[in-house]
């Protein structure tokens, strides 16, 4: 019975290290998002000011993206129309909701590629694409390389460390 609470207890928090895991991924992606985007004070200052108005809708990306997620979705979380969402969030974070999450979905994709042996559709369905082909195209669009050279080439870099 112990061994049992022991086990449930170390569950939980696995559960805790991994929505620790996923907000750190998320504000890894807004700052590398920052980075890329702002060069000025006073873009600085816009991406700070929309961090913190999209606080809810990254939140619910970081919960919500392994699944197929739209527009409309993200825009009644901020509570604004889809428009005023998209535009919003693009002068904010210098990304547009779409490819903000494309980018959140893609990092999860190379940590799975590289700390599992899950096939591309298994790890595409786990990340709301449509199926293995699209995720593939992203992937690849995002990376600069195909899902399973990118495999092949993380685990050849960590035997060679």
């Amino acid at each position: 019975a112990a061994q049992k609470i022991r086990l449930v207890e170390l569950g939980q928090e696995m559960d805790d290290v991994f929505r620790c895991v996923e907000l750190q991924a998320t504000g890894m992606q807004i700052l590398s998002t920052l980075l890329k985007t702002s060069t000025t004070k006073a873009s600085l200052n816009a991406f700070v000011d929309g961090a913190d108005r999209f606080a809810d809708v990254f939140k619910f990306i970081s919960t919500n993206y392994r699944r197929p997620i739209t527009l409309r979705e993200l825009a009644k979380v901020a509570c604004l129309s889809v428009s005023a969402f998209h535009r919003s969030f693009k002068a904010a974070t210098g990304s547009s909701p779409a490819c903000f999450l494309r980018g959140r979905r893609l990092e999860e994709a190379k940590r799975l590629l590289i700390t599992t042996d899950s096939s591309l559709a298994v790890i595409a369905e786990r990340l709301g694409y449509s199926d293995q082909f699209a995720f593939s195209k992203s992937f690849t669009k995002f990376c600069g390389q195909n899902p399973r050279s990118y495999r092949a080439n993380a685990r050849l870099e960590e035997a060679d460390i």
